[in-house]
């Protein structure tokens, strides 16, 4: 898994933010901040800090990434990304997602369009088409989609709605199904009381090439895990911490410092 693949399950766990904000104050404004942590094998490798707000139905994030710790010793990398969309039931619908990306001197930016829940543009700086060797995207992939910011956002539910949805991710290249399954609720130490679990499989789609190594072994072996914690009002839930086996070692991306006002 790369500083990107990292960067936007960041930027999933930030968006988690946004729907709490929009579900507990339908109409006054309400800002957020969060600050994320990526390890590979319990190692530093990157940080990030997201801000955004909350304004009736509608969300906005923005958000950084740098490498930190060995990561920086491997290479130096910068990212950027933005969602924007509304908020008018549980699941935020996106209709605008930006990811900028720069590692090793090449830089790119990609850019969707969202119109009824459906991906409908889709644009890369510099210019990029998928091989002849990749796994066509077709309409019908590209239906009931959301970027990976809007993606895994759980503004109410129980926790039997909340680890009993599938993921329809699209990042620009690829499309990717999360299937989650409920594990366990409870306490964890160094998390909380009532700390809600989910089981993931992870589940390639299209845009990648025929037999990827990487995105074969994530389907086998991924062993996904998503933990919410309860939010401090409205019977919400938090994406806490989120994790999988990569062909390099696990990655996990975890919450340490969140804050939100109004």
């Amino acid at each position: 898994m790369t500083l990107r693949s990292a960067f936007i399950s960041l930027a999933t766990a930030a968006a988690t933010l946004t729907g709490v904000s929009g579900a507990a104050q339908a109409d006054s404004p309400v800002k957020f901040s969060a600050e994320y942590v990526v390890t590979l094998r319990g190692i530093t490798v990157a940080k990030a800090g997201f801000s955004g707000a909350v304004t009736g139905q509608r969300y906005e994030v923005e958000g950084q990434l740098a490498s930190a710790g060995i990561g920086k010793v491997l290479g130096k990398t910068e990212a950027s990304a933005r969602s924007a969309g509304t908020f008018n039931q549980p699941t935020p619908t996106p209709e605008s997602f930006m990811l900028s990306f720069a590692q090793g001197g090449h830089t790119s930016k990609t850019e969707l369009i969202f119109k009824n829940g459906n991906a409908v543009s889709t644009s890369f700086q510099p210019d990029w088409k998928a091989g002849s060797d990749t796994i066509p995207i077709t309409p019908n992939d590209l239906q009931s989609v959301a970027d990976p910011v809007a993606a895994t956002v759980v503004a109410r539910g129980t926790p039997d709605q909340i680890c009993g949805r599938t993921l329809r991710v699209f990042e620009g290249g690829t499309r990717i199904d999360v299937e989650l399954k409920l594990a366990s609720v409870g306490f964890i130490e160094g998390i909380g009381n009532n700390a809600v679990t989910c089981r993931a499989n992870f589940v390639p789609v299209a845009g990648m090439t025929a037999n990827n190594g990487t995105y074969d072994y994530l389907r086998k072996k991924a062993d996904m895990e998503l933990i919410y914690v309860p939010a401090a009002r409205g019977g919400l839930y938090l994406l806490h911490t989120m994790s999988a086996r990569t062909d390099i070692g696990r990655v996990q991306l975890r919450a340490y410092r969140r804050n939100v006002r109004g």
